[in-house]
């Protein structure tokens, strides 16, 4: 009867190495320090923290040839409905979460970032609330919902440049078509603008 698979517990004891095909960690367990392959599922990666619990499976029996699953329940968030579901960096509280009535909501603890370098970002909904000062770093335009119509094109060239048919209002000052008072001839300034 050939060895059966061992199962038993094990803590991290420092950051994993990856510098092979599988990431490796040093693991103790009965008393005992050595390296074993991290088990992960498909599409989802991480470095443990050390002390991190694990469950480790020897295969056949063989003590050299160590599998650990890296375990995270004692850093969960308690309480979660039926069918919720989050997943992050539970050290700094970075956290992705699947609510149970459909909503999806990120918590960072810092900064967010998208990249499509070859690509570009859509974001589908009836409305788009932004709390906060907002920096745009190149041009802004709107499109009309054929996507093909510009009906606004905002650039910055070290000055500021509006295109469109629409009109621009400052309060109760239309840009394109207002007047000013106490206009007279000659080198002075005119007046404020007239709303």
């Amino acid at each position: 009867m050939p060895p059966l698979h061992k199962i038993k517990q094990a803590v991290t004891k420092q950051p994993s190495k990856d510098e092979s095909l599988f990431p490796v960690i040093k693991v103790a367990y009965m008393t005992r320090l050595g390296d074993a392959t991290i088990c992960e599922n498909y599409g989802i990666h991480g470095n443990p923290p050390v002390e991190t619990p694990c469950l480790m499976v020897t295969v056949n029996g063989d003590e050299s040839n160590r599998y650990v699953i890296p375990l995270s329940a004692h850093l969960r968030t308690k309480g979660l409905k039926e069918g919720e579901f989050e997943t992050g960096n539970f050290l700094v509280g970075s956290i992705l979460r699947f609510l149970e009535n459909g909503d999806v909501i990120l918590d960072a603890i810092k900064d967010v970032e998208i990249n499509a370098p070859n690509g570009m970002v859509t974001v589908n909904s009836p409305l788009i609330t932004l709390n906060g000062n907002v920096i745009i770093t190149k041009n802004l335009e709107v499109l009309d919902e054929d996507m093909e119509t510009s009906i606004f094109h905002f650039e910055v060239e070290n000055k500021v440049k509006i295109f469109g048919q629409g009109e621009m209002l400052s309060q109760t000052i239309v840009a394109r078509t207002h007047i000013h008072s106490d206009v007279e001839p000659g080198t002075g300034t005119t007046g404020p603008p007239v709303p």
